[in-house]
């Protein structure tokens, strides 16, 4: 038995730079704040984007399901909002990024 899980190319991958990699390992985030900041890494790195318009709603459905969306849609935001005080996210014309120089994490 082997602890290596076989990557299949045929799913696809969202590749992230080792900076960002790293520098989201060293911040100070919840776990909360770390999965919108994955998930917002996936709307726009995955899909080749440098930003993404999204609503709150959409993060929470992409991080608790379709029954706990509703409810979790507030913890989201307030998610969102803490990351872009801490400069991991950030806002231009209400489109979310997520920074390109992680050095201030």
């Amino acid at each position: 038995m082997s602890n290596v899980i076989q990557l299949k190319s045929a799913g696809g991958f969202t590749r992230m730079e080792n900076t960002l990699y790293e520098a989201l390992i060293r911040a100070e985030l919840s776990g909360r704040e770390l999965r919108v900041a994955l998930a917002v890494h996936r709307l726009t790195a995955g899909y080749n984007k440098d930003s993404v318009k999204v609503a709150a709603l959409y993060i929470a459905k992409m991080m608790y399901g379709e029954e706990g969306a509703d409810s979790e849609r507030a913890n989201v935001s307030r998610a969102i909002n803490s990351l872009i005080r801490q400069r991991v996210l950030s806002v231009s014309y209400t489109h979310l990024r997520a920074h390109e120089t992680p050095e201030h994490l």
